[in-house]
């Protein structure tokens, strides 16, 4: 591990991490199996608001494309119930597409890069970023401020898993 001493990781060890992030999204045939498996997509009915809608907006993003708001918000609008995993007949690693998605989410809503209306200033690339946040130097594992759900948030979430 190439840790350095204010908290945040080498380029190498950032480099793996996402090319093992990229290696789990290739592993997505499309298939659909996990569109019906999914409460999000079940609910809503968007694309990029099941796994493979996801998986499809991570991978853009591994290759340049900028993290707007939007993106962040399919990625935050997933439970984390993994229901897809299980029905999965390619055995995608969704859990490990998603943990990357969110704290690339988390990182870019830093209030150093954030822009008007909480966007990431410009559209945050992902150049040197760590898919496994292990650059939190504050150590606490506490979502800040921005990255705190609201009640309302809250409460709808509470509501799609209660129906499912």
């Amino acid at each position: 591990m190439t840790s350095m001493s204010d908290g945040t990781i080498g380029l190498e060890e950032a480099d793996a991490r996402a090319d093992a992030v990229r290696s789990a999204v290739k592993d997505c045939v499309h298939c659909g199996f996990c569109l019906p498996a999914c409460p999000t997509y079940q609910l809503w009915g968007e694309e990029m608001d099941s796994p493979r809608g996801r998986i499809h907006l991570v991978s853009q993003l591994l290759d340049g494309a900028p993290l707007t708001a939007a993106t962040a918000e399919h990625f935050d609008r997933c439970l984390g119930c993994m229901a897809c995993m299980t029905a999965c007949p390619s055995g995608v690693e969704y859990d490990q597409i998603i943990e990357a998605a969110r704290v690339w989410t988390e990182q870019a809503g830093e209030p150093a890069g954030v822009g008007a209306a909480g966007a990431p200033a410009g559209g945050a690339s992902l150049a040197g970023r760590d898919p496994a946040g292990a650059d939190d130097s504050s150590g606490s594992g506490v979502a800040s401020a921005p990255g705190r759900r609201s009640l309302r948030e809250r409460a709808t979430r509470a509501a799609i898993f209660a129906v499912f």
